[in-house]
């Protein structure tokens, strides 16, 4: 009888444990992907912070399998990097960005990861000042955010070089009157500013239509119009539905002009090949967007791997994750790191290779990617 009593005061004992910690660590703010137990002395911890729940967890969920494939291919070119990962769920907002950063504190992370701009810029607001971390501002692409501060990047394709590539193509084609359609988000702001100053008082008339990319807008006046008024092109930029929205009005009014898309514009290709549009089509495109990048790159060792596990080809925008934890790698693995800070072992990497190809680290820190222009119908 008194064995009994011992039994089930145990029980109730780790019963209550249990429940402490449930509390205390609840399962949408602690959630570990491919984590491994905390690093020996010298380790390194990586904290890596995405909204697995909310309006954005849609966009951050293929990110998780991304920093999966990275860790796998980071301990095939490191062997002997002890580096520990942790996802945590920051809650779409804010105030989750907050509870977050406060778990990957009290863990002991050197390094922090993001997914979409809001939660970097609130992440940025809760560890920005600290020694040593460094804020790895992944996905961050809001101009807003002003140029990055020491420890921050920015792994996002440049806007200057991708308006560079579509303003030489309308320059060298001699095209005069073109419709621009870009989304209503930051990026696409910049970028469409910058492709501006690029064609003033060169003979280009930009006509320019702005959508909002969560809603569904009607661009059919705007193509016919462009139709009647003899528009050599259509430049577009900007992410769905208000794409799909428009290759289906484009389809509508019998679009057969050249379409030139940024590097987003690649996620609705087999829509523009279902719809069977006529026009020529360019699109800009990063070494992940290659049909058939390199053999034997690690573009096409990563997607390999990720398609044997996943048996998907990995979306574009998810990798930039993953090159910021390649990033980490690179960086607490050169000689002479640990006698480091963080914030000064990352400004010492000027390049590296990543998810998404040879990456180039300029002078103001942003990131520099191989880009191209290329004909893909």
């Amino acid at each position: 009888m008194r064995f009994r009593f011992v039994a089930l005061g145990f029980v109730i004992v780790v019963f209550v444990a249990l429940l402490l910690l449930a509390v205390r660590y609840p399962p949408g703010q602690w959630f570990g992907v491919g984590e491994t137990e905390a690093p020996p002395n010298g380790g390194i911890r990586v904290a890596a912070l995405l909204n697995l729940t909310g309006p954005a967890a849609r966009f951050d969920a293929p990110k998780q399998k991304t920093l999966k494939i990275a860790q796998e291919r980071i301990a095939t070119l490191y062997p002997d990097l002890s580096l520990s990962l942790r996802v945590l769920d920051a809650g779409g907002g804010p105030e989750g960005a907050a509870v977050a950063v406060r778990r990957a504190t009290e863990w002991g992370a050197a390094y922090y990861l993001s997914g979409t701009s809001p939660t970097a810029l609130a992440i940025a607001a809760q560890v920005r000042g600290r020694t040593p971390p460094v804020v790895q501002l992944a996905n961050a692409a809001n101009p807003d955010f002003g140029p990055p501060r020491p420890g921050e990047y920015r792994f996002w394709p440049d806007w200057k070089q991708e308006a560079d590539l579509i303003a030489g193509h309308l320059l060298a084609e001699k095209m005069s009157r073109v419709l621009l359609i870009y989304s209503a988000d930051p990026y696409s702001e910049a970028l469409q500013k910058e492709l501006e100053a690029r064609t003033a008082n060169q003979g280009i008339t930009l006509v320019k239509l702005q959508f909002d990319p969560a809603a569904t807008p009607d661009f059919r006046p705007a193509l016919i119009r462009a139709g009647r008024d003899d528009t050599d092109a259509l430049v577009v930029f900007g992410l769905p539905p208000g794409l799909s929205a428009l290759f289906s009005q484009m389809s509508e009014t019998g679009w057969a002009v050249t379409t030139i898309g940024g590097v987003n514009i690649n996620i609705a290709l087999k829509q523009y090949d279902e719809l069977g549009l006529k026009g020529p089509l360019w699109l800009v495109e990063t070494e992940s967007m290659l049909a058939d990048p390199a053999p034997g790159s690690e573009v096409a060792l990563f997607r390999a791997a990720y398609e044997k596990a996943f048996g998907e080809t990995p979306a574009f925008y998810s990798l930039y994750l993953a090159d910021a934890l390649y990033f980490v790698a690179k960086a607490v693995s050169a000689p002479g790191a640990d006698k480091r800070s963080a914030v000064e072992a990352a400004n010492a990497v000027t390049e590296f290779v990543g998810a998404s190809g040879d990456i180039r680290i300029l002078g103001d820190r942003t990131l520099q990617f191989n880009m191209r222009l290329r004909r893909a119908r």
